[in-house]
């Protein structure tokens, strides 16, 4: 019978022996890490000459860091085909998460960069710290008006840096008989220029103007330029009418 496996026989007459034959099988242990899969997975058998695709997939928000085969690189492909099967094999992928990039631009100020973030990052803690001589930093903003307090990094993006011009102040002051005004009203931007007009009442003349505690004389303007500090002015009048000294 030619289903019997027989190990030994003895000839008593003219006889035809079959062999008997039996598939060789083979395993693929087939494993993903954490952020993906593998199909098909698990400890996998195979008859010989068989042929196997593993499809790797990533999570929402991974891509595929690398596929190993029997300890070897492939790169970071989404199949790999096993033709012809005729020996053990392992596979297995794994997975990270997407990065994007946020850029800080600084408007001016110092530190405009570009940083590469994890998917669901919080972008502020990678926020640079920024400076702009004489101004105020007020925030980060996507549109450059409203300012972000969070934001969840999902695609790449630009975030400006918000200012806020520094003012100065300037105390200007008028003894009697005699006003002074500004263009500005005595508040001044940060580099900007600010026109004192100063005048006596009718019958007076400027007689003298300090600015910042130091006479710069009877002007009828003056004008700080380029500012920088707070200042003051303040100016005295004195009568038109002339000064009759009489003597016996």
């Amino acid at each position: 019978c030619s289903s019997d496996l027989n190990n030994s026989f003895t000839p008593t007459q003219d006889v035809t022996l079959f062999a008997i034959w039996t598939l060789d099988t083979f395993t693929i242990s087939a494993s993903a890490g954490s952020g993906g899969s593998i199909t098909p997975s698990g400890s996998l058998s195979y008859n010989g000459g068989d042929n196997e695709t593993f499809t790797i997939t990533a999570d929402a928000n991974k891509h595929i860091s690398n596929v190993l085969v029997d300890g070897t690189s492939v790169g970071n492909v989404s199949q790999y085909v096993f033709n012809n099967i005729s020996a053990s094999h392992t596979i297995s992928a794994t997975f990270v998460t997407d990065t994007y990039t946020i850029t800080f631009d600084a408007q001016g100020g110092s530190n405009s960069v570009s940083v590469a973030l994890d998917f669901g990052s919080e972008a502020f803690s990678s926020a640079p710290t920024t400076t702009r001589t004489g101004y105020k930093f007020l925030g980060w903003s996507f549109d450059k008006s409203n300012i972000v307090t969070t934001y969840t990094v999902a695609a790449d993006a630009t975030l400006f840096a918000l200012w806020l011009i520094d003012t100065f102040t300037v105390s200007a002051s008028a003894g009697a008989n005699g006003t002074i005004s500004s263009t500005l009203n005595g508040v001044i931007p940060f580099g900007g220029t600010d026109t004192y007009t100063i005048a006596g009442s009718s019958g007076y003349h400027v007689f003298d103007v300090i600015v910042d505690g130091v006479s710069v004389g009877a002007l009828s303007t003056y004008v700080f330029s380029n500012v920088r500090e707070t200042h003051t002015i303040s100016a005295t009048f004195k009568s038109d009418a002339p000064i009759i000294t009489a003597s016996a």
